[in-house]
Formats: C-alpha cells, structure tokens, sequence
C-alpha cells in the first residue's frame, strides 16, 4: 500500500470512481488520475466497542434488523429457541436502545401485536420498514400489514 506522502497513481483499467477528500465521489471515467496530499484515515481489522448505557436487549439470532436515518431497528428473533416479538431501536446519535410495541392496523377497532417471528428481513422503505419472509412458531400463522 503506498504511503500517504507518495501520489498515487490510477491506470485506467482501475476503479473508474474517487472519493475525494470531501467525501464526494468523482467519476475519472477513463482518465488517468494523480491524486495528492490525502489526509485519510484508515483501520482495518479492528473493532471498537462503544458504550451504550442502560437497558440493552436480549441477545438473539434470526432477526431481522434496518436503519432508517440515524437509528436500527433490530426486529423479533430467537432467544434460546423462544420466538420475539419485540421491536428493539438502537439510536446512534444518543447511543441509547429503546423498545417500540409493534402493532399491525386490524378490522376490529383495535391494533393486533405483531405476531413473533424469526428468518426474517427487514428492508427500509422511506421511513418504513417491511418484514419479508421469516416464519412463526404457529407455521400456520400468516402475517400481513
């Protein structure tokens, strides 16, 4: 890897796009490109744990999990082979978790609680979040919404 201090030198059969100092993306297209005086940062193969007070949630497998602007929403689950139902929202600008109580709009007057599931994916959509797929622990349950 070159040092920081050395140019580095792009052939045209390289990567066709640049991430500037500003963060931007620079489309080179085919042109050979000189780039100097970069002042990045980079760590590879580590983690650094992060301290996150207060209640934080059970462990678990089999969830699903989406970020939606600055939080995650990590979504049911298995916690020794029990099934969740919990919505869990880890919000990174405070670093702190909360629980929402996830309900699914029903015919009756009143909101259902979302059936607990596991296998799942939560996709983002805007400021949404689908759950596909997954199963519960009744195979014969469906869940809709």
């Amino acid at each position: 890897m070159p040092s920081i201090q050395e140019p580095l030198h792009f052939k045209p059969e390289e990567p066709k796009v640049v991430v500037a100092e500003n963060e931007k993306m620079v489309d080179v297209q085919d042109k050979e490109v000189t780039m100097e005086g970069l002042c990045s940062v980079a760590a590879y193969d580590q983690w650094t744990p992060l301290s996150v007070p207060g209640q934080r949630p059970k462990p678990r497998y089999k969830h699903g999990a989406a970020v939606v602007q600055e939080k995650m929403y990590v979504f049911g689950g298995n916690h020794n082979g029990r099934y969740l139902g919990d919505i869990q929202v880890l919000d990174f600008k405070s670093l702190s978790w909360s629980k929402l109580e996830a309900k699914i709009q029903s015919e009756s007057a009143e909101p259902v609680l979302v059936a607990p599931c596991a296998g799942h994916s939560l996709i983002p959509s805007g400021n949404k979040i689908l759950s596909v797929a997954g199963h519960t622990r009744e195979h014969t349950e469906s869940l809709s919404g």
